[in-house]
């Protein structure tokens, strides 16, 4: 029994920038109420502001990488047992298949146009023959009419 696939539904950009930045203030303000036992600060304003802006920054960078390695997953991710590469190799057998084919296809049709080009030659070539006769009959004919005709006695 096939395995269901496993749909994530993908978290808009906007919504994971929003929620950094939120959590981003959030821990800036919750920085600024470290106090140790005597009433110092355990980070100084500063320092507290870089380090929580940049773990915000990269807290939400990495949210983003993680959405967009779970949407390449899912492209590559078969709901059936094979692999990605089984299924680029079938796809390969099958353009490799209508390669031949339409090579032979051309192969094909070259000898057809190549046989129509002979055909036409030996028309052409009939053509003349006819025309040669059809003068040699046309002149043939106007011996016989002059002859009949009286115009060579």
């Amino acid at each position: 029994m096939a395995e269901p696939s496993k749909h994530h539904r993908r978290v808009p950009t906007w919504l994971v920038l929003v929620v950094g930045a939120v959590l981003t203030v959030l821990g800036l303000l919750w920085t600024s109420t470290l106090y140790d036992d005597r009433g110092n600060e355990l980070l100084d304003g500063p320092t507290a502001t870089v380090l929580v802006a940049l773990l915000g920054l990269v807290g939400t960078l990495l949210t983003l990488l993680l959405q967009r390695t779970r949407e390449v997953q899912h492209q590559v991710t078969n709901s059936h047992k094979e692999n990605l590469r089984d299924d680029l190799d079938l796809k390969h057998r099958e353009v490799l298949d209508r390669m031949e084919r339409i090579e032979a296809a051309h192969r094909r049709h070259g000898t057809e146009i190549t046989q129509l080009r002979e055909d036409q030659q030996q028309t052409r070539a009939d053509l003349s023959g006819q025309a040669s006769d059809i003068r040699g009959i046309r002149r043939d004919v106007g011996r016989l009419l002059d002859l009949i005709t009286g115009r060579e006695l």
